[in-house]
């Protein structure tokens, strides 16, 4: 709606949006913080535990479908995202952070290929709100 105007298009991709927010929730939240589990990533990649890339994806579409919801008005569906969004960013400073930037946090980053571990990747902005 916000680039196009159109709230014909906002509400003919609604349902899909939700759908897939549900798979999202379903199968890449392992322990309801929405920070971590196995995500396959556009590198054709798995990302494993905590990691920022993924995170930080997630949470923009959560908010965005929040907006969204609001707009459509689902409340009740604009309460629940902002309510993950919530929950999620709240998180990711405790898991993620290392007072520099977010990093992936593995017991053994070597346990799974292409992972990167402590260090932070160029794609998003890592450094950490201080």
């Amino acid at each position: 709606m916000k680039l196009t105007g159109s709230s014909e298009f906002l509400h003919e991709l609604w349902p899909s949006v939700k759908k897939t927010l549900n798979y999202v929730f379903l199968k890449w939240d392992t322990d309801d913080d929405f920070v971590d589990s196995e995500q396959h990533v556009t590198y054709d990649i798995e990302l494993y535990g905590p990691n920022p890339l993924t995170t930080i994806l997630i949470l923009g579409a959560v908010k965005a479908a929040a907006e969204m919801a609001l707009y459509l008005g689902e409340e009740h569906s604009a309460s629940l995202y902002q309510k993950i969004f919530e929950k999620s960013f709240n998180q990711v400073d405790k898991i993620l952070g290392n007072q520099s930037y977010y990093e992936q946090k593995l017991d053994d980053v070597n346990k799974y290929k292409y992972q990167h571990g402590q260090g932070c990747l160029s794609d998003i902005n890592c450094l950490v709100n201080n």
